[in-house]
């Protein structure tokens, strides 16, 4: 029988993202976003932390006139956490 350990997280990162980009992030349907948004979001992503991660989100939006993948743009969103595990 084989066991494995539990893994414990190494460091969380947490981000303001914007609520509509929730789909590309999990599913990678971009069909909903706009060229620049795309571009942006794929910036963001490229830009994380790389290794074993997760990323969770909280169930309930809020506008906010900055986000960490579109800057300075208002818009309704989520905070997000990105955990690295080890």
């Amino acid at each position: 029988m084989k066991t494995t350990k539990n893994q414990s997280p190494k460091a969380e990162y947490n981000y303001t993202i914007p609520a509509h980009m929730i789909c590309a992030i999990e599913y990678g349907d971009t069909s909903g976003l706009s060229d620049s948004d795309e571009k942006a979001l794929n910036a963001f992503i490229d830009s994380l932390p790389t290794g074993n991660r997760c990323l969770s989100f909280e169930v309930f939006t809020e506008f906010t006139n900055k986000n960490d993948v579109l800057g300075r743009i208002g818009c309704d969103c989520v905070e997000a956490t990105l955990t690295l595990f080890q």
